[in-house]
């Protein structure tokens, strides 16, 4: 048996207890024995009994806290772990510092050992898996989960990172899943994408003047999300109607792309619900945060292929999205999605675009425990949903803060993914620094993660340029990219990684 001793002063003891508790959730204790001062027996002298703790250590965990370290580290503890050191080396045994708020006074002797900051706000399952990171363990949900399986499918710098995902998970930390505009052009999927709106809007130009300022190819033209500046070209162009037009135009491309009205998921959008039905079955043998839901997915996209997957595993979910009522302002609308086996049958079907089941307000407090979808950019199948320029969007978004702020509030609390590119586009990055930046700022720092690839099928420029150039966005302040980690991996693949992983995940 190895044992990692914990010693603390006893005005930390509440600090040390929540620590020690999190790491015996961790440790596999058929290996590994916790050794606190809470073991000292009557049998024995307090110096023998903590200086052989010391003395046969496989690892030495010390807090600093507001009161430095007490009398009995300073006159025993110090002195033991001097000497072995300068017996066997600094190598001898595992040495960690654990800094708690306000760690002074700081004794010389600990001064050059590894530390964890744990913060103004301690963390303690973050803490213990620093911990375990630092003295090389694997954690017990380890073997819970198939992580080593599941990565098999990943880049190396992807590893690591997955890890740390899955161990958030483990615990029953909620996923929060930020679907990026070109998200499901990464790998293949054809759709609904910023190009194919922007080709139908160059068609509602009728201004000569503007279509030669626009240039003879498409792609000349950097598009911006949805509603891009091609809309706004509309407007100059003189029609009064062009709104109306805008928006028809652009439900059209959106209705008519792959499993949304018609046609089965999406390999995209049918890997991001197998991954909601993992997390919702592994959530009910597993530690959960049950004010939140297991998974919050965030899209822009206006179309429908989000619940046609999500009703095609017969998924209950949860959606808000605004609506622009006839007086012009905005409202939440946030409804309850129940599907049946007919529901189901018809999301799969090629064909049947009346999949969507009757749907019912949520009363106050009421929520879906498993999947949350939030859709930022309206839905198709509302009317007056889609706003129909940049501005409006801006102004809309501005507006709901307070509303919107509960229901992406699990961010702050577990992993955070933004999956694949159009990252850099300005609806994207004005509703990310409104919404979901004072999340970020909040509690300890869970993993957060950018999943942007090199290569990309899309034909857009502004997708072909963001893909060499993504490392920018960790450097617009405000914005809360520069809160997150960048990697260069396949969303699709990410998503089905973690799938395997749940899946996979042996019975606890």
């Amino acid at each position: 048996m190895k044992t990692i001793v914990f010693l603390f002063h006893p005005e930390d003891q509440e600090h040390a207890a929540r620590i020690g508790a999190q790491l015996l959730s961790q440790l596999d204790r058929n290996v590994y024995n916790l050794w606190t001062t809470d073991n000292i027996s009557a049998s024995g002298s307090l110096l023998q009994q903590l200086e052989g703790a010391i003395n046969t250590a496989w690892a030495v965990l010390v807090t600093i806290g507001s009161k430095g370290t007490d009398q009995s580290f300073e006159n025993i503890c110090a002195p033991a772990l001097s000497r072995r050191q300068w017996q066997e080396g600094k190598t001898a045994f595992g040495r960690i510092r654990i800094d708690l708020p306000n760690p002074t006074p700081m004794p010389n002797s600990l001064l050059d050992w590894p530390s964890i900051n744990a913060g103004p706000t301690p963390d303690y399952m973050q803490i213990a898996g620093s911990v375990m990171r630092m003295l090389k363990l694997d954690a017990v949900w380890s073997s819970k989960l198939a992580v080593e399986k599941a990565v098999e499918t990943l880049a190396a710098e992807m590893r690591r990172p997955f890890a740390d995902i899955a161990a958030q998970i483990a615990v029953g930390r909620p996923v929060t899943l930020l679907v990026g505009p070109y998200a499901p052009v990464e790998d293949g999927d054809d759709g609904s994408c910023p190009s194919n709106v922007r080709a139908r809007l160059r068609g509602l130009i009728s201004d000569d003047l503007l279509k030669a300022q626009l240039g003879a190819e498409p792609s000349n033209v950097s598009p911006v999300i949805w509603q891009d500046h091609l809309a706004t070209l509309c407007l100059l162009s003189g029609d009064q109607g062009i709104v109306e037009t805008i928006n028809r135009a652009m439900e059209e491309v959106i209705r008519t792309a792959p499993g949304d009205e018609t046609g089965p998921p999406t390999t995209f959008h049918a890997a991001l619900a197998e991954l909601a039905e993992a997390l919702r079955d592994f959530r009910h043998g597993a530690p959960a945060d049950t004010a939140l839901p297991a998974l919050t997915l965030i899209s822009f996209c206006p179309g429908l292929r989000a619940e046609r997957a999500l009703i095609a595993r017969n998924l209950s979910f949860e959606r808000a999205a605004l609506q622009l009522g006839a007086d012009g302002r905005a409202r939440l609308k946030r409804e309850l999605y129940v599907p049946d086996q007919g529901n189901a049958a018809a999301a799969r079907s090629s064909s049947d675009s009346y999949f969507l089941p009757e749907s019912r307000p949520l009363e106050a407090g009421e929520r879906c425990e498993a999947i949350r979808l939030i859709k930022l950019a309206g839905s198709r199948d509302l009317d007056d949903s889609v706003p129909s320029h940049l501005a409006q969007t801006y102004l809309t978004l501005c507006a709901f803060v307070a509303n919107f702020e509960p229901l992406v509030s699990a961010v702050a609390s577990g992993p955070y993914i933004a999956l694949g590119g159009g990252l850099a586009t300005p609806p994207l990055q004005s509703a990310h620094a409104i919404l979901l930046r004072p999340q970020l700022d909040r509690g300890s720092r869970r993993p957060r993660l950018a999943l942007v690839p090199t290569v990309t099928q899309s034909p857009d420029l502004l997708r072909r340029a963001e893909a060499h150039h993504v490392e920018q966005l960790a450097r617009v302040p405000g914005s809360g990219f520069n809160r997150i980690d960048l990697v260069r991996e396949s969303p699709l693949s990410f998503i089905r990684a973690l799938s395997v992983a749940l899946r996979d995940a042996e019975a606890a």
